[in-house]
């Protein structure tokens, strides 16, 4: 079970100004679909990246501090958390005591937890392990930038002001290049391979192992 303790600030990959370059829109005209636009991205590649949901609150690739329970079914070596990259661990309770820094290791970046007793790798076991922590992008890197540029482009080009012939379900898109479409106008884009190549590094994983 996965809790937001403090919501992201902005869920959006790209700002306003920088939607606007992907877009080749100018002006403040189209600022209001721009904006809607962005948020949009910002969920469809949050999705694509199997970021875990937290009840009812939209996912996000951005920064939260988060409460998550783990109960682990068996002796496992490393507990895999939802949300990555991991910034900090505030606690960590194992039924319902508390675990020293000293108690755990964490890579940040695969958002792996490993257990230690007496500075010598244990296992977890079964039971409820309750963590605090702080997970997500705070300033968002280039290839997720790159990939929600695309995406904004490429929905713009079907949604905006000048959508592109439904009819068409093969063409090259300047900046994305070459898509084959098998949705329907009022579906969500396909993926370029070239985005899902760019989202590869930041997808979720398992949760133990």
């Amino acid at each position: 079970m996965l809790t937001v303790v403090t919501p992201a600030a902005d869920l959006g990959l790209l700002t306003l100004d920088e939607t606007k370059a992907a877009t080749g829109v100018t002006g403040s005209a189209q600022d209001p679909a721009l904006e809607t636009l962005r948020l949009r991205v910002a969920a469809i590649v949050a999705a694509e990246c199997n970021v875990a949901a937290a009840g009812v609150r939209p996912v996000t690739l951005r920064q939260e501090t988060l409460r998550e329970v783990l109960r682990p079914a068996r002796p496992t070596a490393r507990l895999l958390l939802s949300r990555r990259p991991v910034v900090s661990v505030a606690s960590i309770l194992v039924d319902g005591v508390a675990l020293a820094e000293a108690d755990y290791e964490l890579d940040q970046a695969g958002a792996i937890l490993c257990r230690l007793v007496d500075d010598t790798p244990a296992a977890w076991l079964p039971g409820k392990i309750v963590v605090e922590y702080v997970a997500g992008w705070g300033t968002v890197p280039d290839g997720l930038k790159l990939a929600a540029a695309k995406m904004a482009l490429l929905i713009w080009s079907e949604n905006g002001p000048s959508p592109r012939d439904p009819s068409i379900k093969r063409e090259r898109v300047d900046g994305v290049g070459e898509i084959e479409r098998w949705v329907g106008p009022d579906t969500d884009p396909a993926f370029p391979q070239e985005v899902k190549d760019l989202l590869r590094p930041y997808r979720n994983g398992r949760r133990w192992s």
